[in-house]
């Protein structure tokens, strides 16, 4: 069934297809990080927000300054909830499932309305998304894998009754399928039925088969969920992907294109130290220690400025483990649940290593080659993740920056064929640092 377009619908199309300064995108969310929402206890200070849109209103109520206000509102948000907040701006109008925010035209000092009205639309638009959140959780449940069923016949029951469910939440608008698309990846890794292709086959499915503004048919949302079925059994009997592999082919030409810069309004804060204080402490305390003495240890390194090389970073991820050394892996990694392998010798790895001291390359480029490096290489049998932080970190100290806020780059799951996914992290990393005060940028020296 036909809908109407957003013209139609007395919103023009032209007026809402404006920039969207985003740091955290929904869909590179997986469903576990999203599920903290769930657990989330914290609560949003209204007073913040309000402070930041009376500093906006001080200025002309123009596009540009609302743009800037509402990324400033969604910084504060992600560094207060954490990562699975960013959804709250996910509006209904532009394909997503949260109605009580459009734009920051039409949401951010709307007309002649003062900072409280939409202060209070922003807690409105934050607490519909963790209950959208809620919603995807029971459907899922609901869907669950029934024993002696196979995975063809579960994914094509399941993307079948999402499908209804993303068009009745976003209204069938502009790309719901896009939207369609997240919900359907976030289903497969509820019931560890993703694979390393899992997006890709489902974007194959969907992509033309569904329009903007038009509800689908039964046939057509019969044939997509069949089709999808099939695709992902395949997926799953595949060979594991080589991801070192993956990523040496893809790290030769990842930073290649020139990095657009947008300085969002940070505060001076040291988002790395916030986030193992809060996130990893929640989790485990003694875990949260350890990892604060090895990130003390990456960032003593980079202050004496000393060359980062694998006896340093072999040290940093004995410290974080508690244990007294690290050695290379023995054989090839395993992660992802038995998804993903890993290659590739220490030979390489420590060549790719050493390019973190090239300080001609752009330390922006520097810190999150290096980060992926240690993801995709997992030179340690444990705490890879948690090592690639604190190299990434010794890149930024080096630099004399921190990172404002963290969880956008620490909490989202890479994929190694991802040709556009090193360039979004060094974007990320160069747009959320921030000073050290009293802190320049030194060489390093073996």
């Amino acid at each position: 069934m036909r809908r109407q377009g957003p013209r139609a619908a007395g919103r023009g199309a032209p007026e809402c297809a404006i920039l969207r300064v985003t740091v955290l995108c929904i869909s590179h969310l997986t469903w576990a990080e999203l599920g903290e929402g769930l657990a989330e206890k914290r609560v949003l200070p209204q007073e913040r927000i309000t402070a930041a849109l009376l500093a906006a209103d001080a200025a002309p109520r123009d596009q540009r300054r609302r743009i800037a206000t509402e990324a400033h509102i969604d910084t504060l948000i992600i560094e207060t909830l954490g990562a699975w907040s960013a959804g709250w701006r996910w509006s209904t109008g532009s394909g997503g499932l949260v109605g009580g925010w459009c734009c920051p035209q039409h949401s951010v000092l709307r007309g002649h309305e003062p900072p409280d009205t939409t202060s209070a639309r922003v807690l409105g638009a934050v607490e519909e998304w963790r209950d959208v959140i809620a919603s995807l959780a029971d459907e899922f449940a609901a869907l669950a894998p029934v024993e002696h069923a196979d995975v063809a016949t579960t994914v094509e029951h399941a993307a079948g009754s999402l499908t209804a469910w993303v068009v009745a939440r976003s209204e069938a608008s502009d790309a719901w399928y896009q939207t369609l698309t997240t919900v359907l990846v976030w289903y497969l890794q509820a019931w560890s039925l993703d694979s390393a292709g899992s997006r890709a086959e489902i974007l194959r499915v969907v992509s033309g088969r569904f329009a903007s503004w038009t509800e689908p048919d039964d046939t057509t949302t019969r044939a997509a969920g069949a089709e999808l079925g099939v695709a992902v059994q395949r997926q799953l009997e595949r060979p594991r992907p080589d991801a070192t592999l993956a990523w040496i082919n893809a790290r030769q030409t990842a930073f290649n294109a020139d990095l657009e810069r947008y300085r969002a309004p940070l505060e001076p804060v040291d988002g790395h130290r916030r986030f193992i204080e809060g996130v990893e402490r929640r989790r485990d305390p003694e875990r949260a220690e350890r990892m604060l003495s090895a990130l003390a240890m990456s960032r003593q390194t980079a202050t004496r400025a000393r060359s980062l090389n694998w006896p340093r970073l072999a040290a940093w991820n004995a410290c974080l483990l508690g244990l007294r050394r690290s050695p290379y892996r023995e054989g090839p990694g395993i992660a992802k649940g038995g998804r993903e392998r890993y290659s590739g010798g220490q030979e390489t790895f420590r060549a790719y290593l050493a390019e973190a001291n090239h300080d001609h390359i752009p330390w922006f480029v520097r810190a999150a080659r290096v980060y992926l490096d240690i993801c995709f290489f997992h030179p340690f049998e444990d705490g890879n993740a948690r090592t690639a932080r604190l190299a990434l970190d010794y890149v930024m100290t080096r630099a004399g920056l921190r990172l404002g806020v963290a969880e956008p780059v620490f909490v989202i799951a890479r994929a190694a064929d991802d040709t556009r996914g090193p360039w979004r992290l060094a974007w990320l990393i160069l747009n959320l640092s921030v000073p050290i005060a009293d802190e320049r940028r030194v060489e390093a020296r073996p």
